[in-house]
């Protein structure tokens, strides 16, 4: 992102409906004062269907909140890889309910910007994790 540049854009790719849709709006009630508060315009889009999301991914996304067992036999690590072609300088949070040590430093080594469990707090930790990553992609720390 340019320093010039006030607009943020996050992507959700979650094929459970339900997660998905409690995730983006946590992330949108969570992140939306904050944007009003430091001047910046939020975006928040999310899919269910991978296919989709990358049918309309765009190079200028900051945040991808990824779900690493996507149906389909498809990974989190195979959409992450598409991804980074399209958009090399985009932050990756990969969410799993794989509690497994090897998973986690495999998604960090492929590029992933972050590794959080699905558990009781996953909501709470993406919207941390998204704060800070919005603050320093604005440079504001």
């Amino acid at each position: 992102m340019k320093l010039n540049d006030k607009k943020v854009k996050i992507v959700v790719i979650e094929d459970n409906e339900f997660f998905n849709q409690l995730l983006t709006t946590r992330l949108k009630n969570y992140l939306y004062p904050i944007a009003e508060d430091e001047h910046f315009d939020l975006e928040v889009s999310a899919y269910t269907n991978p296919k989709d999301a990358l049918r309309n991914f765009n190079e200028d996304t900051d945040i991808v909140f990824l779900d690493y067992y996507l149906g389909d036999s498809v990974t989190g690590i195979e959409i992450m890889k598409r991804i980074k072609k399209t958009c090399d300088s985009c932050n990756i949070v990969i969410i799993s309910q794989v509690k497994s040590l090897q998973t986690s430093l495999l998604t960090l080594l492929e590029g992933a910007s972050e590794f959080i469990l699905k558990d009781k707090n996953v909501i709470t930790k993406s919207c941390y994790v998204a704060e800070e990553m919005i603050y320093k992609r604005l440079k504001y720390i």
